[in-house]
């Protein structure tokens, strides 16, 4: 099995010395990235339209981490346009152009 890129040996190493337990091999894969990047391109792809924000891990905090993730790279690349669902009770999910 090949180590996926984001993965160093040194990381691993590390990690190993640190906590002692095996490198969890399913973390830190970029799945949550790519993710973001779809949800905003969906967006874009549909504007006007509210866009729910599901990431790949059910934990709790899961969406709320994918929903910062989305704004940060939002903000980082000056995208402009996008709208936030004020009403998070149902969920996260943004638009591109105000629905």
């Amino acid at each position: 099995m090949r180590m996926n890129p984001l993965h160093t040996a040194k990381d691993i190493s590390d990690y190993v010395l640190t906590t002692g337990e095996y490198f969890p091999t399913e973390r830190g894969t970029g799945r949550t990235t790519a993710i973001a990047l779809r949800t905003i391109a969906r967006c874009i792809e549909k504007p006007y339209n509210w866009v729910e924000i599901e990431d790949h891990h059910d934990s709790p905090g899961a969406a709320q981490n994918l929903f910062c993730t989305i704004q940060r790279m939002i903000d980082s690349m000056r995208l402009e346009h996008f709208y936030v669902n004020p009403d998070c009770s149902r969920g996260y999910s943004i638009s591109f152009g105000k629905p």
